[in-house]
């Protein structure tokens, strides 16, 4: 069956410029290599299609969502309009079957293609912030992505029992790759007209019991990727591969005397290697750490509280670790004949300044941080009619 969904029109005006500031405060035009005159447009047309085979015990199941771009943009210093159309079929397909009473098995793949917008075209240089500039001298982007996935699924729904496995690959194609340009601490990066093509493997796992005779809810997860690319910086393109591990771990525990604890933890590495054509570069390496602890307390059938803990780690190659504490405690009590409650949350108790997260890759060093809150107290009361 084939549907038509619609279509949607887009167009955007960009103009930008930079001015610098003199000694005696006047200003003027800092050139027309940081002025831009972008018009763009895209008129798109939408369709889906769909059929679906039953087989025994299983299904498979074929979708396409055709569409049909017409882009068009005017640069400035170009007389004319560049104008280009595209069709789009973006298939899907999927097949999943029974084995068993308990298990499953689902194999699926996708292809989808997207396109930039006024802001991914502008060639002149826009000053981002007061040590990044960005520009772009490659085509409209356009980038297509390739995914398949298979999954295993075990399910025994009266023991409690869950488990999987997937195993998932996607394959990247881009028409431009960003060019990083590092001089006395300015960063530029430019998007440059390259084929750019990009792979990551990914296979994980998830197991959850729930142990009846202790009232004991445990769960696991495992999961490890690794991804290939390329990074254009200072003038070298170099291949690069990143591998990510983690794994974690929770349980859940119901106390006789009302309480239920919650434990939670996690531990997860990535390597970030880059392979330059001259050289040797030592890989990048991020080990981090993350722990939640959790007690829910029913006092009386009106009267709880919830006092919750957690830490975290981030151990960058070559930097400090930074390690972060955090304590919060929630009461609430109930009153059932004015159908209202009260609650009194503690917030930061042990006053952490800041959250700060470091990663690094082959060239980069990327700093979270923002400002907390500091320790809070704060009383709700909330009613209904």
């Amino acid at each position: 069956m084939v549907v038509f969904r619609g279509g949607n029109y887009e167009r955007n005006h960009l103009r930008s410029g930079l001015q610098v500031t003199d000694s005696a405060g006047k200003p003027t035009s800092a050139g027309d290599r940081f002025s831009n005159n972008v018009t763009f447009e895209n008129l798109g047309l939408f369709a889906s299609a769909n059929a679906t085979w039953m087989l025994p015990r299983g299904v498979i199941v074929a979708e396409a969502k055709p569409a049909m771009h017409f882009i068009g943009y005017t640069l400035q210093g170009e007389n004319g309009a560049r104008r280009q159309e595209y069709f789009l079929l973006n298939p899907t397909l999927e097949f999943r079957k029974n084995l068993g009473r308990y298990s499953e098995l689902q194999i699926r793949y996708g292809g989808q293609t997207t396109f930039g917008h006024v802001n991914d075209i502008y060639p002149g240089t826009i000053l981002v912030n007061y040590r990044q500039f960005n520009a772009n001298a490659a085509p409209l982007p356009k980038t297509g992505v390739h995914s398949a996935m298979g999954r295993f699924t075990f399910r025994k729904p009266i023991q409690m029992m869950f488990w999987q496995v997937t195993l998932s690959a996607e394959q990247t194609r881009q028409n431009f790759l960003q060019a990083f340009t590092v001089d006395s601490g300015i960063t530029r990066i430019t998007a440059m007209d390259y084929d750019n093509r990009q792979s990551k493997y990914t296979a994980s796992g998830n197991y959850s019991k729930y142990i009846f005779a202790l009232s004991l809810q445990l769960s696991a997860a495992a999961k490890g990727s690794l991804q290939t690319g390329n990074m254009w910086y200072n003038g070298d393109i170099s291949p690069f591969n990143s591998h990510q591990f983690s794994l974690s771990m929770a349980m859940q525990k119901k106390l006789t005397f009302g309480a239920k604890i919650s434990l939670f933890g996690e531990a997860g590495k990535q390597v970030y290697r880059l392979e330059p054509r001259e050289g040797f570069a030592a890989p990048n390496i991020t080990e981090s750490v993350k722990a939640k602890a959790e007690w829910q307390q029913q006092l009386t059938g009106k009267f709880s509280i919830t006092p919750a803990y957690q830490f975290t780690s981030y151990r960058p190659s070559g930097q400090a670790g930074i390690h972060q504490h955090f304590f919060d405690v929630q009461a609430r009590y109930a009153v059932p004949k004015w159908k209202s409650t009260f609650e009194l949350s503690g917030i930061n108790l042990l006053g952490q300044e800041k959250y700060r997260q470091i990663v690094t890759t082959a060239n980069q060093l990327s700093i979270m941080e923002m400002p907390l809150r500091g320790r809070t107290l704060m009383v709700k009361y909330s009613f209904g009619f």
